[in-house]
């Protein structure tokens, strides 16, 4: 008999994202970890292998493995990820032919048809997993039959099935805190940005479930309408993470924390209430924001807020369909400077109609802007939005899903070339343009100047080494 019905694993990422991992910071993977939790509160034993974190090689995956002996595995798959899945799951095999081995995420939500091409992956979950897993789990541990198991797509008899969509959970105050239990949590740190205390474990929360804006470049697994967890369930998580694991930096993880302003006030005013005397960052829309949230927002400990600027040219944020301004950028990151919050504003470079005149635009803006922090990415449409499906349907990339280099899809620090060209500057043209963008930002003396005014610890010191390792790295490496 197996020693453990389910194994969840978060793959690794591949070594050519080493400055990214350097620099971003590196917290617990919350969606399987919400699985793992469902699933244990319902009579399973589950563990998980967060090897994001702990890195295991073939060999040594290979006798952790052996030793759990699980019934079924279950692994979270992103597009830089999939040999790596592939690789883990080809040793898995080896050992027992016949387990059950299951994807799930936006990717194998989108495009589970690709994914179960591999004789290796024998099931995808597509949409939100708790649920499904537990089901999944009953029906493969008494040989029921998968068809009556919502919100998957399977093999049989080599044909893909597929099920009744999975309706989404709509209280999700009902979901268990994830099971930060089987983690090792003192793997985790967070980047620069977000790092603001010396302790050495931190925390990353999500008080909501969907996204309600119709960004062309994204996809949403979790549905448009937002679902809100309760702000009492939300403090007595943060309560759990301080008392257990003496977590005082926090990151919340919604798309867009502060969407409903009451809402995102009213946990502020809980957090000073409770006396939790954490410190935290948050992510939020640019067209989202007042005096009143952000004043309130700093009283309860936030210190940085992130923003999607996506570009300095409103043809292309029109383009992407962002639904924001250029003033709305100005006006969010002049409210961070008047209410002491850092701001950390991502650009997008090499949209499909991203020429080099709007890609300067962006660049000077950046500058001009001046948040306290800017990233720049390359873009890379994500499966099943709008633009990845244009593309295909108009033979701009032909995607062979199992020869496509997705261990290059890297937006930031990679000296890869991206496997899809998509506007009208070649892949070098972009990296060396990606490189210039960084270096015109953070290579200023005010910026350097304000950067060592601001530290106030070892950690911090430390935080700010790791970024600043990774963008020198990039700046002198060559393009592969």
């Amino acid at each position: 008999m197996p020693n453990l019905d389910l194994l969840l694993i978060n793959p690794h990422q591949p070594p050519n994202n080493f400055m990214l991992k350097a620099s971003a910071g590196l917290t617990p993977p919350l969606g399987i970890s919400y699985i793992a939790a469902y699933v244990k509160r319902n009579g399973f034993q589950v563990e998980i292998l967060d090897n994001n974190a702990l890195n295991l090689d073939g060999n040594q995956f290979e006798e952790f493995f052996k030793k759990k002996d699980p019934l079924i595995v279950g692994f979270a798959m992103y597009l830089t990820t999939v040999n790596c899945v592939l690789d883990f799951a080809s040793i898995i095999k080896k050992i027992k032919p016949d387990i059950k081995i299951i994807v799930g995420g936006a990717l194998a939500t989108n495009l589970y048809k690709d994914i179960l091409k591999s004789a290796l992956i024998d099931v995808a979950v597509k949409g939100e997993g708790e649920r499904t897993m537990s089901e999944l789990i009953n029906a493969i541990k008494n040989g029921n039959d998968l068809s009556q198991v919502k919100g998957i797509a399977y093999k049989e008899n080599d044909r893909i099935r597929e099920t009744a969509e999975r309706e989404l959970v709509e209280n999700i105050d009902e979901m268990p805190f994830p099971a930060y239990e089987l983690l090792q949590m003192d793997k985790y740190h967070l980047s620069a940005p977000c790092s603001f205390t010396k302790n050495k474990n931190i925390g990353a929360i999500i008080t909501s479930r969907g996204c309600p804006y119709s960004c062309s470049f994204c996809s949403n697994i979790f549905g448009k309408k937002i679902r809100y967890r309760s702000e009492k369930n939300v403090i007595a998580e943060i309560k759990y993470l301080k008392k257990t694991y003496n977590v005082k930096d926090f990151l919340f993880c919604d798309d867009t924390f502060t969407h409903d302003e009451d809402k995102a006030i009213r946990i502020c005013e809980l957090i000073v209430k409770n006396k939790l005397d954490i410190l935290w960052s948050c992510f939020s829309r640019a067209d989202r924001g007042s005096e009143k949230l952000y004043k309130a927002l700093y009283q309860a400990g936030c210190r940085s807020i992130f923003f999607g600027a996506e570009s300095g040219s409103q043809k292309i944020l029109d383009n992407l369909n962002k639904g924001i301004t250029l003033n709305d950028i100005k006006k969010s990151v002049a409210l961070c400077k008047k209410h002491k919050l850092s701001s950390f504003c991502s650009f997008i470079l090499g949209s499909p109609e991203d020429d080099i005149n709007t890609i300067e635009e962006t660049i000077d803006f950046a500058k001009k802007l001046d948040p306290d922090y800017a990233l720049f990415g390359l873009f890379h449409p994500a499966p099943g939005s709008k633009i990845f499906n244009d593309l295909q349907r108009k033979n701009v990339f032909h995607m062979d899903f199992y020869k496509t280099k997705w261990e290059n899809y890297f937006l930031f620090f990679s000296p890869r070339l991206l496997p899809f060209e998509v506007s009208s500057l070649s892949k070098k043209e972009l990296i060396k343009l990606q490189k210039k963008a960084f270096r015109e930002f953070y290579f200023r003396p005010k910026k350097i100047v304000g950067f060592l005014l601001r530290i106030r610890s070892f950690h911090q010191t430390k935080q700010l080494l790791r970024g600043a390792f990774s963008l020198i790295t990039f700046e002198f490496c060559k393009v592969k």
